[in-house]
């Protein structure tokens, strides 16, 4: 277990999944099983096999209901399902996360999680009612800034430029603090092409402005 888990920090997704699967089995009924089959579905999740990360989540869910990554997992689940396209499927997994952990630490971020869902679902303004009640309830920098960039994403999808250099401004400073940019990255090519946006109607506005009488 401990080796696979070496693995997956150092970015080894494939050699941990080979340490773990089996891992998982051999320590099925060991007070660790739980975290065993956690972390092999995170493998997964990384490595991009979604449709057999969800149901390793699942797994955890189902075996340990009242476990410490119960939760977590189901909320896993549900990233994986529409990471990997299935979006009926994590609509349901969201819902299924709100009846069943609705006190959970992770509530705001299941909702971040409605609102790319509608997002996939071409639903733009109903996925920005979702990304500002995070930004205005969460009290976490990172899942208020996860929403800030969905919320900017939408609002570009609105035709609101404007508003998406004002939603995605806080972004800027965290994306500087990493040497890649880190998962924020893009931001910056989201602002380029909203400030585009304003840059070419301030000029057709002014194309079309009266000539002034004198």
């Amino acid at each position: 277990f401990w080796t696979g888990l070496s693995l997956k920090k150092l970015g080894d997704y494939s050699a941990a999944i080979a340490m773990l699967k089996p891992a998982a089995e051999k320590y099925k009924d060991s007070p660790i099983a739980e975290r065993i089959v956690y972390q092999w579905a995170d493998s997964e999740q990384l490595q991009g096999h979604f449709d057999a990360a969800r149901t390793l989540f699942l797994d955890v869910v189902t075996r340990w209901p009242q476990g410490s990554l119960a939760d977590e997992s189901l909320h896993a689940a549900s990233l994986a399902a529409l990471n990997g396209g299935k979006v009926p499927d994590a609509e349901g997994l969201v819902a299924r996360f709100d009846k069943e952990y609705a006190g959970s630490k992770l509530r705001l971020r299941n909702e971040v999680l409605k609102g790319r869902i509608q997002l996939a679902k071409n639903d733009a303004a109903s996925a920005a009612k979702h990304f500002e009640k995070v930004v205005a309830e969460s009290e976490i920098e990172s899942t208020k800034q996860q929403a800030r960039y969905y919320l900017a994403g939408a609002a570009q999808r609105l035709g609101q430029h404007a508003r998406v250099i004002e939603v995605s401004e806080p972004l800027v400073a965290e994306v500087a603090k990493s040497a890649n940019g880190g998962e924020f990255a893009s931001i910056h090519v989201l602002r380029g092409a909203s400030a585009l946006s304003l840059g070419k109607a301030a000029a057709k506005a002014k194309q079309v402005e009266p000539a002034k009488q004198f």
